[in-house]
C-alpha cells in the first residue's frame, strides 16, 4: 500500500497548512517541497532559469522528485507548478496516494473574467494545471471555501474514505 499522502492544492497557504496538520494528526513525517526547493536554490526560481537555463532548472526539479519518491511513511505538501508535468505525475503516483485540495470551477472562472489581458494568461495557465491535476489524482477534494478548519477536515474525511475503500476492494 502506498505510504505517503502527497497534497497538491489550488491555495498554496492553505494546502500546505492542511499537510501540517494532517501530518500531525496521523502522527506521519511532514515534507514541504518549497522548501526543498529552496535549499537547493538560493535564488528565485525565475533567476535561476535566467542564469543556468531551464535545463538546469528542469534537471534540479526532476532531482528534488528522485529525493522525495524515497519517502516513506510521509504527508508530503508539492506546489501546483511542480506536479503538473507527466513524468512527475507518474514517479509520484507509485510512491503515494496524490491529494488534490482544489478549487471551484466558478471561482476561477470568476478571477478570469475580472482579470485584464495578461492576467488571463496567467489564469488561463492555472486552470490548465487544475485540469491536468483532476486528471492525474487519486483524490480530488473540492473546497469551496478559504476555511482552513473547513478544508482540513474536508480533506482528512476524504483520505479516511479513499482508505477505507482501498481496504475493502483489497479483501
Amino acid at each position: 500500500m502506498k505510504s505517503n499522502i502527497i497534497l497538491i492544492g489550488f491555495s498554496e497557504n492553505i494546502t500546505k497548512n492542511v499537510a501540517k496538520r494532517l501530518s500531525l494528526n496521523l502522527e506521519m513525517y511532514y515534507a514541504d517541497v518549497e522548501d526543498l526547493m529552496e535549499y537547493y536554490l538560493t535564488s528565485p526560481e525565475e533567476e535561476i532559469e535566467n542564469t543556468c537555463g531551464k535545463n538546469y532548472l528542469d534537471g534540479l526539479k526532476a532531482n528534488i522528485m528522485n529525493e522525495i519518491s524515497n519517502y516513506e511513511n510521509s504527508i508530503i505538501y508539492l506546489p501546483l507548478s511542480l506536479f503538473v508535468n507527466s513524468n512527475n505525475a507518474d514517479k509520484l503516483r507509485t510512491h503515494g496516494v496524490i491529494t488534490l485540495l482544489d478549487g471551484k470551477d466558478k471561482f476561477i472562472e470568476k478571477l478570469y473574467k475580472k482579470s485584464t489581458d495578461e492576467e488571463r494568461i496567467d489564469k488561463l495557465a492555472l486552470y490548465n494545471r487544475l485540469k491536468f491535476a483532476r486528471d492525474n489524482c487519486d483524490i480530488d477534494v473540492v473546497l469551496g471555501t478559504g476555511n482552513e478548519d473547513k478544508c482540513y477536515k474536508k480533506t482528512r474525511r476524504a483520505i479516511k474514505k479513499y482508505y477505507i475503500n482501498l481496504l475493502k476492494r483489497k479483501k
